[in-house]
């Protein structure tokens, strides 16, 4: 068990999430600052990288590409919809947790881009699929991966191949970055890098596969 694990079973849930919450923010005020990704930088970009190299790898592949539309899967607090929050039209992220979901509407309420759903990933992914709603390129983060703590865990650790396979289901040529490459070893309902590679390029063999500050990066050749 980790510490943080320890400290959730002491601590009554609601104290927990208010620190973890403004832990996040100091953590987001450093990286408006700039002083996350450039000590990050200067320390030989140590490993996991921080949530700002994240934040960075989005916005690039959203230069490139110009997608209008942002579908990340795994809300938890929202801090990578805010980051993004002005760099799309449309930005969907979907949680599984009820209480990470009511928290996430309750902060972005205000934004009128931003739509926060509720359900397994895997499904409400099809259902979009389905409804019609990914005709346009769009990115896709895909981080729906439970993690303990007070992340949700569905039918699976990761639904990764049921969601690409909606993804896959829409016929276009869709930006997908995935989160935690280090997790894909072949347990936990992980694939390994090279069944995850293979997988993509049955269904598309056009794309271009990378694998970067632990980010698998699948996207068109340009």
């Amino acid at each position: 068990m980790s510490f943080k694990e320890k400290i959730k079973n002491i601590i009554p849930e609601p104290v927990f999430y208010y620190y973890h919450s403004i832990s996040i923010i100091l953590k987001n005020l450093e990286i408006v600052k700039g002083k996350n990704y450039n000590s990050w930088i200067n320390l030989g970009k140590p490993f996991p990288p921080p949530h700002v190299v994240k934040q960075k790898t989005i916005r690039e592949y959203s230069d490139l590409y110009k997608p209008t539309t942002l579908i990340e899967t795994g809300t938890f607090l929202g801090e990578m919809v805010y980051s993004q929050r002005n760099h799309f039209k449309k930005i969907i992220s979907i949680e599984l947790s009820p209480t990470l979901h009511a928290n996430a509407v309750k902060r972005f309420k205000n934004l009128p881009n931003v739509e926060i759903l509720l359900g397994d990933s895997s499904k409400v992914l099809k259902e979009l699929a389905e409804s019609g709603k990914l005709k346009e390129v769009c990115l896709f983060w895909l981080d729906g991966h439970y993690s303990a703590g007070f992340t949700a865990l569905g039918e699976k650790e990761t639904p990764i191949m049921e969601e690409l396979d909606s993804i896959f289901g829409t016929n276009q040529n869709h930006i997908i970055l995935i989160d935690d490459a280090r997790c894909f070893t072949g347990e936990n309902d992980y694939p390994t890098i090279d069944e995850l590679k293979q997988f993509i390029k049955n269904k598309n063999p056009c794309y271009e596969i990378l694998v970067d500050n632990d980010i698998v990066r699948v996207a068109p050749a340009k």
